[in-house]
């Protein structure tokens, strides 16, 4: 779990990093857009913080009862930001009397970012396992103990996340070897793993690549491979052939957003083949 959040939480970082910062907003307004263009990490993993900072400063059993209220209160309908920011404004925020008791309401809604009171991964958990990563990228550990070897899939992804910018192909074939990364059927493992072999030039990993593009269709999968891949010119012909193959298998949106990835490569890839 807590590996789960750091990760959920360094995923948002890199992708915020990206965004305009109107779309960094929890209260973002569409008007005039396509509501396609708010599915990102925002609403999802700042919202999910945002909830955990109403959990830190009110307790669990306060939160929870606010929570349940929430929920029967609005049932079975739907509602707006503002009916939403309101119920919570008279139901929680405005019921403690304790001046200690506060939330930077504006920031976390109207301000790009996470404000400095945002929860905090475990730094911990991270620190070790990048240290692992960078030590194991130095020769200097063979990941040969038991606690390598009963990771779970977020402690890898963290592993994986940490290598430095210096791994060969021949380091990335070593860890292929003894841990079958190229094959694993875990879509949030392969899809970070083929990422990183296009970067670091494994080549073995090519016909892996392609499969897994004409293969799955999900955008939090294929977008950050086809960037990466856009990012090399020499990757960039491939990228749009396999592109070509695989774009009437993607959904409309997922087509939208690749398209826009070669568009800001500034390649003309996307030409008739």
């Amino acid at each position: 779990m807590q590996a789960e959040e750091a990760l959920s939480r360094l995923s948002l970082d890199e992708e915020m990093s990206k965004l305009e910062e109107r779309d960094q907003l929890l209260d973002s307004d569409l008007t005039g857009r396509d509501p396609d263009e708010a599915m990102t990490d925002v609403p999802y993993v700042k919202g999910a913080l945002f909830l955990q900072s109403l959990e830190h400063t009110f307790g669990r059993p306060r939160f929870d009862r606010f929570l349940r209220q929430y929920f029967d209160h609005f049932a079975f309908q739907s509602i707006t930001t503002a009916q939403a920011i309101n119920y919570l404004r008279s139901e929680l925020l405005n019921t403690s009397t304790d001046p200690a008791v506060s939330v930077p309401l504006s920031d976390w809604l109207s301000k790009p970012g996470l404000p400095e009171s945002s929860p905090k991964p475990n730094a911990k958990l991270l620190q070790k396992i990048g240290n692992i990563a960078q030590e194991w990228a130095a020769g200097q550990s063979r990941l040969n103990s038991d606690g390598v070897s009963a990771w779970d899939t977020h402690e890898w992804l963290y592993f994986l996340n940490a290598l430095p910018p210096e791994v060969t192909a021949r380091e990335m074939s070593e860890l292929d070897s003894r841990f079958g990364f190229s094959k694993t059927t875990n879509s949030e493992l392969l899809a970070r793993w083929l990422l990183l072999s296009i970067r670091y030039r494994y080549r073995t990993a090519d016909p892996h690549v392609e499969q897994f593009l004409t293969s799955v269709g999900r955008l939090k999968y294929i977008k950050p491979i086809y960037e990466e891949m856009a990012k090399i010119p020499e990757e960039r012909l491939r990228a749009a052939k396999i592109f070509e193959e695989a774009k009437s298998f993607y959904h409309p949106i997922a087509r939208a957003a690749i398209e826009q990835v070669f568009s800001r490569s500034n390649s003309k890839v996307l030409a008739p083949l």
